[in-house]
């Protein structure tokens, strides 16, 4: 139609065909009654096409939500475990900790008493290495004393003296015997 009225304006020299005679006028009527037909099912085409695009595209978008829930699930998961094991970890430092203590306690305790042991053992062996150095000295000052006595008394007592202090000295030896017992 824009084109019989072009040509109708500018070819006014031409003669004056009546429209429906034109063959523009027919092809035009042609060119919108096929695309009117053909219209319908072509737009229901992209219709469906359109909606099945949707379609495919709303269920991404739903299957990208679940996948985005399902990864929140997951970090929040295990970020309590973390925070969990983070815990935990504490815990177990805190317990060691203070089983170190205990045991250094122990082991101090422990040192302690056996430090005690050997030193009490130390001293009694001192104080029978004194004894036994004790009764040495006192057994060779016995022993040095007699054999002194015995020689001078058999340097200067006479044989029956000698005889009568003897036997005076075996007398008084239980009496000796009792004072150094009490």
């Amino acid at each position: 139609m824009i084109i019989s009225v072009a040509q109708a304006a500018s070819g006014a020299a031409h003669e004056a065909i009546p429209f429906y005679l034109d063959t523009s006028f027919w092809v035009s009527v042609a060119f919108i009654i096929v695309v009117a037909v053909f219209a319908r099912p072509i737009i229901r085409v992209v219709k469906n096409a359109t909606a099945q695009r949707a379609e495919r595209i709303s269920k991404r978008i739903d299957e990208a939500r679940q996948l985005k829930d399902e990864a929140q699930a997951l970090l929040a998961e295990y970020e309590r475990k973390f925070k969990n094991a983070d815990e935990e970890a504490k815990a177990i430092l805190d317990r060691a900790y203070i089983n170190a203590e205990k045991l250094k306690k122990e082991a101090e305790e422990k040192m302690n008493l056996k430090l005690a042991r050997k030193e009490e053992q130390a001293f009694d062996r001192i104080q029978s290495a004194e004894q036994n150095a004790t009764d040495e000295v006192k057994n060779y000052a016995i022993d040095t004393s007699t054999k002194a006595a015995i020689d001078i008394i058999a340097t200067k007592i006479a044989p029956n003296t000698g005889a009568k202090m003897l036997e005076d000295a075996i007398k008084d030896l239980p009496a000796q015997l009792a004072k150094k017992a009490s």
